[in-house]
């Protein structure tokens, strides 16, 4: 009997050292859940939820949103990917897609929503970079971040474990007095005009020569390096090219996949003439996966530059072929 107590009671004491760890954990990870106001009521129809969004993270995000199948504004965000910058410590409000197509039979060429319950929130979001404009998402592990709350409460933005932002600048500044703050942290603030070392470089002696002091302020006129750390040189945009006045005459359609970007998810449909015409299409779209999909497209023609696209779709998968198989203009 004496050893079984024994034994109970270094039982006890295990798992009584186990909680006080537990516990001591528990209060090291801190989660600022205080409130996030500005979310507006739950809407009662498809429609935009204005839906309010706390960075607490520590730091700039950047977080790109897919509305994938969202039914509002006659189905024109479906498919939209976009992203927003929530600066470190702000709280915006953010439209979010809401659908409730209980009960409603889809339109012929619309998709049917798969939302459990028949409604709900069609837009997702993840953390793509932890910067600002200067995010790197290659070099960040979106893994940390996670939120708490509820769109009706406001989503709260957190990460653990807390870890550096991944700034990365894509030159550094010149060797100028006004640019001494080339080896400065990311984060921290540009040095003061006329700062002392270690900002600006060493003081050249009194024995300097005149030739030396050429060379240092020809060097101050030379474009700046690119920082050691940015693999690649971005090169100066490319001007734009001149405009191509649109004719009233009838419009001709063509339509293309947009290979602007690294990952295709949208085509373009260009009018030559047309101006003030409006026009009702159907585009044929050739996925990447073999499926096809009817675009029902309706559209007005009011830019005045004919190599600007009149319509830009966006998809969830992507493209590699469209047709216009049909078409229907008119003043």
């Amino acid at each position: 009997m004496k050893i079984k107590l024994q034994s109970i009671g270094a039982v006890l004491s295990i798992l009584a050292l186990a909680c006080l760890g537990i516990t001591a954990r528990a209060q090291d990870t801190h989660e600022d859940l205080s409130a996030c106001p500005g979310s507006a009521p739950e809407p009662t129809q498809s429609a935009a939820w204005s839906v309010a969004f706390c960075n607490r993270t520590g730091h700039d995000v950047v977080i790109e949103f897919h509305d994938n199948d969202c039914p509002i504004n006659d189905w024109t965000r479906r498919g939209d990917v976009y992203q927003r910058t929530l600066r470190r410590g702000e709280s915006r409000t953010l439209p979010l897609c809401y659908a409730n197509e209980v009960g409603k039979k889809p339109a012929p060429g619309m998709p049917t929503l798969h939302i459990p319950g028949g409604k709900g929130v069609t837009t997702t979001w993840n953390v793509v970079g932890d910067c600002g404009n200067h995010s790197k998402p290659l070099n960040m592990d979106a893994r940390t971040f996670y939120d708490r709350g509820d769109y009706k409460t406001g989503i709260i933005l957190l990460q653990n474990p807390s870890s550096t932002t991944h700034c990365t600048s894509d030159a550094a500044p010149g060797p100028t007095a006004a640019g001494a703050a080339s080896s400065y942290a990311p984060n921290a603030s540009p040095p003061p005009a006329g700062a002392a070392a270690p900002y600006s470089a060493a003081a050249p002696t009194a024995g300097a020569s005149a030739a030396g002091a050429a060379a240092t302020n020809a060097s101050s006129a030379v474009q700046a390096p690119v920082a050691t750390h940015s693999p690649i040189v971005v090169p100066p945009p490319a001007p734009a090219a001149p405009a191509v006045p649109r004719t009233s005459d009838a419009p001709t359609l063509t339509a293309s996949v947009d290979n602007s970007g690294l990952i295709q998810h949208s085509v373009q449909v260009f009018a030559k003439g047309g101006a003030n015409y409006k026009c009702n299409f159907n585009l044929l779209v050739t996925f990447s996966d073999g499926a096809t999909w009817n675009d029902k497209v309706k559209t007005a023609i009011t830019g005045n530059d004919e190599q600007v696209p009149i319509v830009t779709r966006k998809y969830l998968k992507t493209p590699t072929e469209v047709k216009i198989t049909s078409n229907n203009c008119a003043r």
